[in-house]
């Protein structure tokens, strides 16, 4: 396992995060010039697009290839994770092996590790950093925030994360909060509860983007914790910013659903 993070890390290291959050924001701009709109689906043109092309680009690959990673990035995610009421498709086998060969042919690679490294995080950005893209947009409509982006989706990723909870495997018995817990017990840890712990946020319930100081288990703790922190903030900060610029209006606050 300490290998495989070593690979993911120097994969990583090799993404700029604030470049990453000026791509994000050109090509927000050019996708939402291409719609040819005044209205268009935030998610389904920006969100679920954005995060996915910029880290493939970012790891190597060609313009004329993104699409076709975005594409095989989301069937892959529709495989192992349909969303509610959707049929599972497209064997997950067939989708995780479609986009090795697709990302290994875009960047001329047959390091398999660092490839599989890199498609986690495209996975993760279809829908983790695509969903915080969402949440923040619907905090500043619902919220009518108007002042500074970074603060926003720091506030966001506190109040309304897009990751809720995680899982961890105890390794040997332990007590917490006064309960025996055996070896081998799969524990569900509420990260949206630690998010809104009175003991550690005044006022917890409250959307304040102003807040002095956070602590926040929205990409976990410790040695687990989600090396990809940064980038994911990067880029919502990227593509969030652009879509509050003067000229877009936030529409549909009232409507809208979580998935």
């Amino acid at each position: 396992h300490a290998d495989s993070r070593a690979v993911g890390r120097a994969a990583l290291g090799a993404m700029a995060a604030r470049k990453l959050r000026q791509a994000a924001a050109e090509l927000t701009a050019r996708l939402i010039d291409e719609v040819g709109s005044s209205r268009f689906d935030a998610m389904a043109v920006v969100a679920r697009y954005v995060p996915v092309a910029v880290i493939a680009k970012a790891a190597g690959v060609p313009d004329d290839s993104l699409t076709r990673i975005v594409e095989a990035t989301q069937e892959l995610c529709g495989a192992l994770a349909p969303r509610l009421g959707e049929p599972l498709g497209i064997d997950a086998d067939a989708a995780a092996r479609q986009l090795m060969a697709r990302m290994g042919a875009a960047v001329h690679s047959n390091n398999d590790e660092r490839t599989v490294n890199v498609l986690a995080l495209l996975f993760q950005a279809l829908d983790a950093t695509a969903g915080l893209i969402g949440n923040s947009l619907l905090a500043a409509a619902r919220h009518r925030w108007e002042g500074d982006v970074d603060a926003l989706v720091a506030e966001t990723i506190r109040f309304d994360g897009s990751v809720q909870n995680t899982r961890r495997i105890t390794a040997e018995p332990l007590t917490i909060g006064g309960r025996d817990i055996g070896e081998g017990e799969s524990l569900l840890l509420l990260l949206a509860a630690g998010n809104r712990d009175p003991a550690v946020h005044e006022d917890p319930d409250r959307f304040n983007p102003a807040r002095a100081a956070r602590d926040v288990f929205t990409f976990g703790f410790g040695p687990h914790r989600c090396p990809g922190e940064t980038i994911a903030t990067e880029i919502t900060t990227g593509v969030v910013g652009q879509l509050l610029e003067p000229g877009y209006d936030l529409i549909d606050r009232d409507a809208a659903t979580y998935e």
